[in-house]
């Protein structure tokens, strides 16, 4: 969600804030501002909209060697220039992530000792908490620790203030992630590693209820009683190649066409099943959100022909309060920062389960808290839209189910071959782009990649579409059946093509408008039911693999169909790529 960057360097900051602060983007944001701190002095940039506004209108002779940016995503006060970051009082400039639970109260005491407020959010709570304490005696490191501690809530912080060194206070506390890098011009941090490419060579994550004094050349760490902590300095990974957008017209057509390699390289590279990991286990839990949960029901197809399996919808899973099996809980989660995964996870180590993650990011707050990492190995994903990490999620739990890599030799090649139908799909995505809502259907394991398809559609488009069980038709569905509202209807010719054939039998009957996405077995039965329009994919090596297949064809019909209504591609609309807060 939110972004945060900070630079205390050798020389002007400028020059690599703003990129820094760029490559943030992806995140989602409605606001952007930067602070700097120039010969004691406070200043600060902020707009409503995006980046190129924020450095169209900023002064260009800053010369600043302190400074710290921000991209905001509402939650307490509208997006507005007022409510953007970073937020000041008197000395001290506040950047934030996550949220203060007990503001209000902090507010009106703050009130009541003549504090005024010029904005809606919680975050200009904690400025003027810090100066409070500053102007009570404190000096600005004791003012910042004993503020800090009076928070409630999730949170990560940013702080600079004037008249002071050149340093950089940073806290984090619960899940908005937050760390520190350093390079040769000098120290930053930044709530993502992506914000810190080309500027720090070896990064460190902060932990939990910690806080730091960072300062051109060092980062001193400690714990919310004062007692000092290591950082566990590591190689910074990506460069800035990886993030780059290349030829094509956005990132997440780029990721797209991805896929197929990024199973190749797992392919290729042995993943220990979960027999090999613990022999004697009996039950698995599944636990995700959004895209990561109908991965996670994807796998459950292939686990759960050795293992007992519970799926679980991590947003709503600790909330319940259940007593889980004993086994072992996968975790799914591309940025490995999702906040309700976090807190699910928690919930499972408290309840004995060993802990498996599957993440895009193996130094994340989730892999951290593992007993075992699979890396997705996909490289940066930009786009809002996960594509290239959920394929990448299924063969890491195919794999971990135990099917091997031989018989998914030839995988690859079927996903560059259905990438390559894009020209019909655009076809499709045409005829769609002025519709309000559409169904998906599927049977078996095409259920899930159903629902993950109209998820697309939805994140893309902004057209209601909704994924249901075609078994579950003659249960209520049919109502929706009609000649008004367009049908994705998956139909493999798998082991229930034939309970498959009489949903759409049914749906003819009432003359729906059908979309069947099948393969050459399934496309040759169809004009038995009176339908010869099919979109036709390629073979799986296995029927088991239908669902890469399947996504190929229902990631471009969701991107074509959003182009063709001028959505924004890779930054959707209200959305954030990394959830850091509940």
């Amino acid at each position: 969600m939110c972004g945060i960057v900070g630079m205390i360097h050798a020389e002007s900051v400028m020059t690599a804030l703003v990129p820094a602060l760029r490559r943030l983007e992806y995140r989602g944001y409605d606001s952007a501002g930067i602070a700097l701190l120039d010969q004691n002095q406070l200043t600060r940039h902020r707009v409503l909209g995006v980046l190129d506004q924020l450095t169209g209108d900023m002064p260009k002779d800053w010369d600043a060697k302190t400074g710290m940016g921000h991209t905001r995503w509402a939650t307490h006060g509208e997006p507005s220039v007022r409510n953007a970051h970073p937020h000041f009082s008197h000395r001290v400039a506040i950047v934030h992530n996550g949220i203060v639970d007990n503001f209000q109260t902090l507010k009106t005491d703050l009130l009541n000792k003549g504090y005024a407020f010029a904005s809606d959010t919680d975050t200009e709570v904690i400025a003027h908490l810090i100066d409070l304490h500053m102007t009570q005696g404190h000096d600005p490191v004791s003012a910042f620790s004993v503020a800090i501690q009076q928070l409630e809530g999730n949170f990560a912080i940013a702080c600079m203030i004037s008249h002071w060194q050149d340093a950089l206070l940073v806290a984090r506390r619960g899940t908005p992630p937050l760390l520190v890098g350093k390079g040769p011009m000098g120290y930053s941090i930044a709530s993502d590693a992506l914000g810190l490419v080309d500027v720090s060579d070896h990064l460190a994550y902060l932990e939990g209820d910690s806080w730091a004094i960072v300062t051109q050349d060092s980062a001193k760490v400690y714990d919310f009683s004062g007692e000092r902590k290591p950082l566990n300095w590591q190689k910074q990974m990506l460069h800035h190649q990886s993030c780059n957008q290349g030829d094509y017209a956005h990132f997440m057509r780029k990721e797209m066409d991805e896929q197929p390699d990024v199973i190749a390289r797992l392919l290729s590279q042995p993943t220990p099943t979960l027999a090999q990991l613990y022999p004697d286990l009996n039950h698995v839990s599944l636990l995700g959100c959004g895209t990561s949960f109908y991965a996670a029901w994807i796998g459950k197809y292939v686990l759960e022909q050795r293992y007992g399996v519970t799926l679980e919808l991590a947003s709503e899973f600790s909330y319940r309060h259940a007593i889980m099996s004993p086994g072992v809980t996968l975790a799914l989660s591309q940025s490995g920062e999702t906040a309700d995964t976090l807190k699910a996870v928690a919930y499972a180590k408290n309840q004995g389960q060993k802990l498996i993650s599957l993440v895009n990011a193996p130094y994340s707050s989730l892999a951290r808290c593992s007993d075992h990492v699979l890396d997705m190995q996909a490289g940066p994903e930009i786009g809002v839209a996960s594509t290239k990490a959920f394929t990448a999620q299924l063969w890491l739990l195919f794999a971990l189910a135990g099917i091997t890599p031989d018989r998914a030799q030839h995988l690859p090649q079927s996903m560059r071959q259905a990438l390559q139908l894009a020209p019909d799909i655009r076809r499709w995505a045409t005829a769609l782009a002025d519709e309000s809502n559409m169904l998906y259907l599927g049977r078996g394991v095409s259920y899930p990649v159903a629902l993950e398809g109209a998820l697309k559609m939805k994140e893309l488009s902004y057209i209601h579409a909704e994924g249901l069980a075609a078994g579950e038709l003659k249960h209520g569905s049919l109502a929706l059946v009609d000649q008004t509202i367009p049908i994705i209807f998956l139909a493999p010719h798998d082991a229930i093509f034939d309970k498959t054939l009489g949903n759409i039998h049914e749906i003819i009957a009432r003359k729906g408008r059908l979309h069947v996405i099948t393969d050459q077995a399934g496309a040759e039965k169809m004009p038995a039911v009176g339908l010869t329009q099919c979109l036709i994919l390629p073979d799986a090596p296995d029927p088991i693999f239908n669902p890469f297949i399947q996504t190929m064809a229902l990631q471009l019909l969701a991107y074509y169909t959003a182009l063709e209504r001028g959505c924004s591609i890779d930054k959707p609309r209200n959305l954030a790529k990394s959830v850091t807060v509940e």
